[in-house]
């Protein structure tokens, strides 16, 4: 990527900027987690918090109000799925996808503003010799791959703390620093991009005709 568009996409993310990004981020993810509470067990953790959340961020950053996230969110899902996805919903979905990149970019061309798309349309306008079909592939990648990693890395975070490190996971809570040394942590721990995020079942339960118990030795 060249150094100009490298500079526009690290601008959204200096930590100025992502301090700006908190209250709302914040107030997203207490919506959600306040949908669980009411809603009551079973949660599934993937699919009420950590596939949404991803996708509000990104829709914020974009600055898009004409699309819904939900929309963002199934471009992302089925876009680049692979095998997960059936033919004909990935291909429509990437036509989808990069249908909105492109008239997204035209947009803010014309009519830029204080966002990440404008940036990096402003960056490569400035630039020169960048492709237009170059800059709307790095646009849909950017939301394809930034939904991808944030929801594996969330879910499988949240499945290793719950499952394998419940103390670290009341540690979560004792404050800000704790949480933030925690979560750098798990950086390096947990891999990026997982092909599918992990799922652990709280209790017993039904699969078909076989009963899974808590315990091995009932």
């Amino acid at each position: 990527m060249h150094l100009r568009l490298r500079r526009a996409v690290g601008r959204a993310f200096t930590p100025r900027a992502v301090e700006r990004m908190r209250p709302w981020v914040a107030g997203v993810i207490d919506r959600l987690l306040d949908g669980l509470v009411a809603q009551g067990p079973p949660a599934d953790l993937v699919t009420d918090y950590a596939l949404p959340l991803p996708c509000m961020v990104i829709h914020r950053l974009l600055a898009v109000d004409a699309v819904p996230p939900e929309r963002v969110l199934h471009w992302a899902e089925h876009a680049f799925a692979g095998a997960t996805a059936a033919p004909d919903q990935g291909d429509h979905a990437r036509c989808e996808l990069t249908d909105f990149a492109t008239a997204l970019i035209t947009e803010r061309r014309s009519a830029p503003g204080d966002d990440l798309v404008s940036s990096l349309v402003q960056a490569a306008d400035r630039e020169g010799g960048i492709p237009e079909a170059q800059l709307v592939n790095l646009l849909s990648t950017m939301i394809v791959g930034g939904h991808d990693t944030t929801m594996t890395m969330l879910s499988n975070s949240l499945l290793y703390l719950l499952t394998e490190q419940p103390a670290a996971w009341t540690r979560l809570g004792s404050g800000e620093q704790a949480a933030a040394v925690l979560t750098e942590r798990l950086l390096h721990l947990i891999p990026l991009g997982e092909p599918d995020a992990a799922r652990a079942r709280a209790g017993g339960g039904r699969l078909g005709e076989t009963m899974s118990h808590e315990a091995s030795d009932r």
